[in-house]
């Protein structure tokens, strides 16, 4: 569908990109096609629980965006929203038989989106007095929650939790997760791998970090 002030063609540009961004990062290309809907009734979704307050999801091989002249974004932010749902349809794909949890699928579309911001900052500051909040293994429940403020919450924690993987263990770190997922290792298993640190420890690790 076109959308208000950018073309199609565009739109179609932008998914080639970074399609072939994450192919040279991790030389793994979608493996089946996949629809993409420019959805311009805020309707459109509304099956979906966050759609009231977020600018695309992403289910199965079906990525469904907001129309600029629906979500209000600039074209920038727009781009980066279509570059954030390619990351989740790249990142699923990796093993069909393998769960990758939510806050590491956020955490990658949001880096390799470059989207971060001050809110992220500020959902994490605010809630630094309570410390289950910070629980690595219930966050992902907190995805499917019909409070905008908890998922914002989870969606900022999972943004600092991937970031931190890079500043501790570098982005190769992350090749290498991706990689023994591939290779059917499970999370936990292929985070272990990747960084020597069980992800138990990784978690009061981070917690720790962000208190200083």
């Amino acid at each position: 569908n076109q959308s208000y002030n950018i073309k199609s063609k565009e739109i179609f540009l932008l998914i080639d990109k970074q399609i072939n961004f994450l192919k040279s990062k991790f030389a793994l290309p979608p493996k089946y096609p996949f629809k993409v809907i420019i959805a311009n009734k805020k309707n459109k979704s509304n099956n979906y629980y966050h759609w009231n307050w977020s600018y695309g999801v992403t289910i199965n091989n079906k990525i469904i965006i907001k129309d600029i002249g629906l979500s209000h974004i600039s074209k920038d932010k727009f781009s980066k929203v279509v570059r954030h749902e390619i990351n989740h349809l790249f990142l699923n794909r990796i093993n069909d038989n393998i769960s990758v949890p939510r806050w590491f699928s956020e955490g990658f579309a949001m880096y390799y989106a470059d989207e971060s911001n001050l809110k992220h900052k500020l959902a994490i500051a605010e809630n630094l007095r309570t410390e289950e909040l910070f629980n690595i293994y219930s966050l992902n429940e907190k995805f499917y929650s019909n409070s905008k403020k908890t998922f914002t919450f989870a969606y900022a924690y999972s943004n600092i939790l991937f970031n931190e993987i890079i500043n501790l263990y570098s982005e190769d770190a992350i090749f290498d997760i991706v990689s023994n997922m591939k290779n059917g290792k499970n999370f936990e298993e292929s985070f272990y791998l990747s960084t020597t640190i069980s992800l138990e420890f990784f978690n009061q690790q981070i917690f720790s970090n962000i208190n200083s």
